[in-house]
């Protein structure tokens, strides 16, 4: 299946390079047996025709921790909170880079923003209950 969907992906991507969707997709998209550059070279295409989608950022914080880049992780990661506050999955990124980073304060607003768009995460029994 994850074949089918990437060559969707660049037959996208043959009929318009500049589909920011399908170079957003295949940006985030796992590859496997990519090395670093390709890696980076991908997630800066989709970045280039989509400057403000927040994953693009979130995952690019993710390759320059795999990489060894502490700051550049951190200011993407910060760049990926700013521009998708909302987005659980991106929340949940946030939230999970800044406790490998003992950073508990920015962890835990992350983790705030994830469970109250998405109260599914949230324990049974620690939800408020809308009926006060």
């Amino acid at each position: 299946m994850r074949g089918v969907i990437l060559l969707l992906l660049a037959v996208a991507l043959a009929w318009n390079d500049r589909n920011p969707a399908a170079r957003t997709a295949l940006a985030l998209a796992e590859v496997a047996g990519e090395s670093p550059a390709e890696t980076l070279a991908r997630l800066r295409a989709a970045a280039a025709v989509q400057p403000t989608e927040g994953r693009l950022y979130a995952a690019l914080a993710l390759h320059a921790e795999a990489q060894g880049a502490p700051a550049l992780a951190a200011g993407a990661m910060q760049l990926a909170a700013s521009l998708a506050p909302q987005r659980t999955d991106v929340s949940l990124a946030v939230f999970s880079f800044w406790l490998r980073h003992d950073d508990v304060l920015r962890a835990l607003q992350a983790g705030s923003v994830a469970l109250t768009r998405s109260p599914e995460l949230a324990l049974p029994g620690s939800t408020r209950s809308s009926s006060s």
